[in-house]
């Protein structure tokens, strides 16, 4: 502990050469803290198979008796990996003056995906800890361990008037990688004909960046990590065939190629027919559960759906972050028809009976997520979809709060009024598609964007 400057502390904080690009500044030889820092986070690097990781970044910072007294040097970052934790070389060091209490170790984890334009951390995406730094003796080391619990994020452990107690000692064995709801849990059941199992684990849902919604409708979700049991989902949006079996909705395509009403793009025929094989759409969200409750299902959750149409790892595409091309998927289709005075980045149906657009082996682009049980397609195009979920807002009870959420299903499922829509539909545009989108839709209400897939529980 030295001064610089009247009534201004400086720390030289020593960090293990892994965990930081800069050399590390020697330690007067005085007394000093060394402080280890574990978690049971998955971080980058991880093995094979491993959790997907959820925090990459580090944030120490020693505070002073005094906080208002500036303090230099007293905050460092570090890039989080698996084998910086593993070989247990997370540690920082810092003298302090002996026998003064009053010091305090703020330490926060957190993804840099969603810290801010200047590099500080989201609260709703962090671990926060704030630890007591017990008074030193006049020489010597003291090591302390702090825990870092993934079970923390988005509350605060610890203030600086009743701060935790870190742990005497050095870590032993590293905790990393061990928390296990974000494990890949395999389905226990078999899989149906036309389902694939989605693995259990766990995700950051939600976007923090600072994205205009195309339409006032459209509300993105803060960041949130949701922890997910494993489930089945369609392979497909559910077709008009497959629906046929159930039900007859009220609206049906009308027969006619001229696309001037909008009920001529609605697919769904009386009898079997060329629009067998599209998914099925102009279809209100109590008929569509409807389907899925008979065979044994249900709609999947906004949580289900994300997961799946972000590659189960959080990306606002299966594919990755770019902006869809053309023949990514089913999608960029307006201009055509009562659609007309839609820009049609695509190129637009020739006529109704092309969009939405039928299966075809393989898909219609790189929308779509292969597992090992199979591939599910349409994730981003051809037909929006109806979520189990009621609406809610960004800042609502289901939403508001910074938690890990476990199986969330928003609402009172049953009565809503609202429901949430996922996907994008044929006619919309590339910014409409992302996983995070999502549309608060009157239950009651029919689209010729809006079909549906089916999902249920994996164990």
């Amino acid at each position: 502990m030295s001064t610089r400057g009247a009534g201004r502390p400086t720390v030289w904080l020593l960090a293990a050469a892994a965990a930081c690009s800069q050399e590390a500044t020697p330690l007067p030889a005085t007394a000093q803290v060394l402080l280890h820092v574990d978690t049971d986070a998955p971080l980058p690097g991880g093995a094979s198979g491993s959790p997907n990781a959820l925090f990459d970044r580090l944030r120490v910072t020693f505070i002073p008796p005094d906080p208002s007294t500036p303090c230099g040097g007293c905050t460092q970052d570090f890039a989080l990996t698996t084998a910086l934790l593993s070989s247990r070389l997370l540690s920082v060091g810092a003298p302090l003056p002996p026998g003064q209490a009053g010091w305090l170790a703020h330490v926060q984890m957190y993804p840099q995906a969603f810290a801010s334009a200047l590099g500080d951390p989201d609260p709703d995406t962090t671990v926060d800890v704030t630890a007591s730094i017990p008074p030193l003796a006049d020489t010597g080391v003291v090591d302390l361990t702090l825990l870092l619990s993934t079970a923390d994020v988005g509350q605060p452990v610890g203030t600086a008037a009743a701060p935790v107690q870190p742990v005497a000692g050095t870590v032993t064995t590293s905790q990393v990688g061990s928390w296990a709801p974000a494990k890949p849990t395999p389905c226990t059941q078999s899989a149906r004909t036309g389902e694939v199992c989605v693995p259990g684990g766990a995700f950051w849902m939600g976007t923090s960046l600072p994205v205009n919604p195309p339409h006032a409708a459209i509300a993105y979700l803060h960041p949130r990590l949701v922890t997910l049991s494993p489930f089945f989902l369609g392979a497909t949006e559910v077709t008009v065939a497959a629906f046929r079996k159930f039900a007859s909705p009220q609206q049906q395509w009308t027969g006619s190629m001229s696309g001037a009403s909008s009920l001529d793009w609605c697919t769904f025929t009386a009898t079997p027919g060329a629009l067998d094989d599209h998914p099925i759409n102009c279809i209100v969200w109590d008929l569509a559960r409807g389907y899925c409750r008979s065979i044994g299902a249900d709609l999947p959750t906004e949580a289900q759906w994300e997961y799946a149409a972000g590659g189960l790892v959080g990306s606002f595409f299966v594919w990755g972050t770019d902006l869809p091309q053309c023949g990514d998927g089913v999608w960029g289709k307006g201009g055509a028809g009562y659609f007309g005075y839609l820009v049609n980045t695509c190129t637009p149906p020739a006529r109704p009976t092309e969009a939405p657009a039928a299966f075809v082996d393989g898909g219609h682009g790189l929308d779509k997520l292969s597992l090992d049980g199979g591939t599910i397609y349409d994730l981003a195009g051809n037909v929006s979809e109806w979520t189990l979920d009621a609406w809610d807002s960004p800042d609502g009870p289901c939403w508001g709060t910074a938690k890990v959420y476990t199986d969330p299903v928003c609402g009172d499922v049953a009565s809503a009024t609202y429901r949430a829509v996922r996907g994008g539909g044929w006619y919309l545009n590339g910014n409409e598609l992302p996983a995070v989108t999502r549309t608060q839709v009157f239950g009651d209400r029919y689209s010729v964007t809006d079909g549906f897939r089916c999902a249920r529980p994996g164990m």
